[in-house]
């Protein structure tokens, strides 16, 4: 909020499947879009293909490629269809088809990934939370180091605002640490 998130042009929330999330997404980041990170997606696509195919079975890693892109694409819509029509040769094959239904459908309003890269929108959190872990773990996480709660927080404002040379920002984490 500080950082001026309330006069923000676009607000966006990406997220794995964790429910938790997305309710803390609703509550706190109403405005905002919220995308489904698509690694986490495709990784379903693949535990899908396992269990139809077999585990590490050469067919189903390429049957799993061609929905990971058009999904990526065009979006969940054939997927979805896809998944619908696929029949089950086992009650373990229409379990996993059944869930990875339902997860599709559940998600699919924060799958539209086509949208999302023409806008120049991430659709992966991979490099925000390798961001994370510099950040933090960098300054906050070195031998010997112990932080309490208010000062780690100042610092860490300090470390996001430095490279967004936002100086006023930096003052006042500099006074509040």
């Amino acid at each position: 909020m500080q950082a001026g998130y309330e006069h923000a042009k676009e607000r966006v929330v990406i997220a794995d499947r964790g429910e938790w999330i997305w309710n803390e997404a609703r509550n706190h980041f109403p405005k905002s879009i919220k995308i489904l990170d698509y690694f986490h997606a495709c990784e379903h696509i693949y535990n899908l293909a396992s269990v139809l195919y077999g585990e590490g079975n050469a067919k189903g890693k390429r049957w799993a490629k061609e929905p990971c892109k058009k999904l990526k694409d065009k979006g969940p819509g054939s997927l979805i269809r896809a998944i619908k029509r696929r029949k089950a040769k086992d009650e373990k094959a229409k379990e996993a088809l059944r869930l990875q239904l339902g997860y599709f459908r559940k998600y699919r309003k924060h799958m539209n990934y086509p949208v999302y890269i023409a806008k120049g929108m991430m659709i992966g959190s991979g490099p925000v939370e390798a961001a994370c872990k510099v950040v933090v773990g960098q300054r906050l996480k070195q031998a010997g180091m112990r932080w309490s709660k208010n000062r780690a927080d100042a610092m860490l404002a300090v470390r996001c605002a430095l490279p967004s040379n936002e100086l006023g920002r930096i003052e006042r984490a500099a006074r509040a640490a």
